[in-house]
């Protein structure tokens, strides 16, 4: 009776630890799939509002058709994306909601007869693009950061011809001043054709 009763309570432990481990293993899956969620919903915004941002400065904060279609994508796909319910990526959400040209706007602004606003959408754009970056060095991995498109592209040096051939002439000392070879016999030789019938 008391073996059996060991046996019953050793059972119980190993089905209990079991369990323990089934839980645990179920609670670390779970952190892995949430953790890459939002390191690709992270990295879409960051890449995405990198471009929106990089292209409001070299445009001077008019946004492009291409721009504004990015920004309308970011929001549809951060509602489908966003499945795991973070505050943070809802907020994100409302911000550019609130933001986002209507279509009088956008129709108004490709006639011609009015511009859109960017200063608002700038501002919303770049705070959602360092919270983006926050996240993506919190789970560890290194954003890409936005070239600065305004600088002045640096005019290339002159290139000198005669410094060219001094290379070369240089070059040729070099080679003759090493183990002198054979001569060789550099006639080009040809090779005749066969006749075909």
């Amino acid at each position: 009776l008391r073996a059996e009763q060991q046996r019953q309570q050793l059972q119980l432990e190993m089905e209990r630890d079991i369990l323990d481990d089934a839980r645990r293993q179920k609670e670390r899956l779970v952190q892995e799939f949430y953790t890459e969620v939002m390191h690709r919903i992270s990295t879409l915004t960051h890449t995405v509002t990198g471009n929106i941002l990089a292209s409001l400065d070299e445009h001077e904060g008019i946004i492009r058709g291409r721009v504004s279609v990015q920004l309308s994508n970011l929001v549809k796909q951060l509602e489908q994306l966003n499945f795991v319910e973070d505050e943070q990526i809802e907020s994100q959400l409302q911000r550019l909601r609130e933001v986002l040209p209507t279509e009088d706007e956008k129709e108004r602004a490709s006639k011609g007869l009015a511009r859109i606003n960017t200063s608002r959408i700038s501002q919303v754009v770049r705070k959602i693009n360092e919270e983006a970056e926050k996240i993506l060095i919190d789970l560890g991995a290194q954003p890409q950061t936005r070239k600065q498109r305004k600088q002045p592209l640096t005019p290339p040096s002159p290139v000198s011809l005669d410094a060219r051939r001094t290379a070369r002439a240089g070059a040729a000392l070099a080679l003759q001043q090493e183990e002198p070879s054979p001569p060789e016999d550099i006639t080009p030789r040809r090779r005749r054709q066969k006749r075909t019938l």
